[in-house]
């Protein structure tokens, strides 16, 4: 046998080894919003929050997947999704410009599993904040 398995090493060294990890603060990443177009553009407002829509889905997804968006109206269609942008473990967001904003999505998971339940509406409303769920 091992002769370090039979002796436990001492306790001033086992404190030496233990010592506890700092813990690192993680910041969470800002999504920029789509480009602003110059004040003084005609029929332009000049404020960001009037331009951007912006859809959070509050999911953990697993390592290695993704969440994706299908919709109708705006940037989206119902064939083929577009990737959302992962902000954190269970947070995933995509933003467009107000006249690109859907009338009606869904979440897809890896853009081949659908979220369960209804089509999400986004109502005119700056920010859209949901909890898709998905089987399996």
């Amino acid at each position: 046998m091992n002769a370090e398995l039979l002796n436990p090493p001492s306790p001033a060294i086992e404190q030496s080894v233990r010592r506890p990890c700092p813990r690192k603060t993680v910041a969470p990443i800002p999504v920029p919003p789509p480009a602003v177009p110059e004040s003084g553009t005609p029929g332009v407002s000049s404020t960001v929050s009037d331009q951007t829509r912006t859809i959070v889905a509050r999911v953990n997804v697993g390592w290695g997947n993704s969440v994706y968006l299908r919709g109708k109206g705006g940037a989206l269609n119902w064939d083929v999704g577009i990737p959302m942008y992962c902000a954190g473990d269970d947070r995933w967001v995509w933003c467009c410009h107000a006249d690109q904003a859907p009338t009606q999505f869904k979440f897809l998971r890896n853009d081949q599993d659908w979220s369960l339940g209804e089509n999400e509406i986004m109502s005119g409303a700056d920010i859209v904040v949901c909890s898709p769920k998905f089987s399996g």
